[in-house]
């Protein structure tokens, strides 16, 4: 059954952000932080992404060996928006198509792949934490405050 909506708020960043609902709070499963074995089947582009982001991942704490499927296809995904990134520069937007009244140009089937493996690529790296904000989501922290309260004016 698909789950529609925004998905769920982590427990850590509800504590933070108080709980006007006063609803009980459940605390999720955390698995301990582990580095996943790379998948043999990952060739190419893939393995040098996996390459790339799991030690930074596994430096900051967020990568168990459960997140090894989704970081997986993550990597296949970007390899993908590489692949597709590569082909329109190559054989541009538009692309000769030959029909049965002549030669036309139609649009390259790789600017839907790059749309695609784009929107895979924000997906998968809104899971594993790969922007700044998806980092604070996932740690639960809240982001550094540049307001001086009391504490800052006081201790300056």
């Amino acid at each position: 059954m698909a789950r529609t909506g925004r998905p769920p708020k982590p427990t850590a960043l509800k504590l933070i952000e108080g709980n006007p609902g006063k609803r009980r709070a459940k605390g999720e499963p955390k698995p301990p932080p582990s580095k996943p074995r790379r998948p043999q089947w990952l060739v190419g582009y893939a393995r040098t992404e996996w390459d790339r982001v799991v030690p930074t991942l596994d430096r900051l704490g967020l990568l168990t060996t459960i997140d090894r499927t989704v970081l997986a296809a993550y990597c296949e995904a970007a390899a993908g928006l590489k692949a597709a990134s590569q082909d329109l520069r190559k054989r541009g937007y538009l692309i000769p198509s030959v029909r049965h009244d002549g030669e036309t140009l139609v649009k390259n089937p790789s600017n839907q792949l790059l749309r695609d493996y784009s929107r895979l690529v924000a997906t998968y790296s809104s899971m594993l934490g790969l922007s700044p904000g998806d980092r604070v989501r996932l740690s639960g922290e809240a982001a550094p405050s540049t307001d001086l309260g009391l504490d800052a004016v006081l201790n300056q």
